[in-house]
């Protein structure tokens, strides 16, 4: 996790990024730890994005909620968003200098032209 402005950051797997970012589950659960969650609570965050571990392909969307529950004495975090409101275009993330690469996310891209 990472926060960055109003936007909290999460990496997903292929398999689960691909239902993320169709909108067939639009949400994300996860684990935070009491730090990550003081940061979550101290920032004004009303935007996620979700980084494709494989492609590092992003999607940003409005944060709709936030839900907590408690699995076995473990806090778990469900980030919710609305698959309908895109925020800007996907990208491309570089994960190695942090930088983003804005650039669209098309066939062309997605064929390696």
């Amino acid at each position: 996790m990472q926060i960055k402005d109003n936007t909290i950051i999460f990496k997903s797997m292929p398999d689960h990024w691909e239902k993320e970012h169709s909108g067939v589950k639009p949400n994300t659960m996860r684990y935070l730890n009491a730090n990550e969650w003081d940061e979550f609570k101290a920032g004004d965050v009303q935007y996620i994005s979700v980084i494709n571990t494989e492609t590092y392909h992003t999607f940003h969307r409005k944060l709709m909620d936030v839900t907590c529950a408690v699995i076995e004495g473990q806090p778990v975090f469900v980030f919710s968003w609305d698959h309908s409101k895109f925020v800007e275009k996907d990208y491309v993330t570089c994960l190695r200098t942090g930088t983003q690469v804005l650039r669209e996310v098309n066939d062309g891209m997605m064929k390696g032209i």
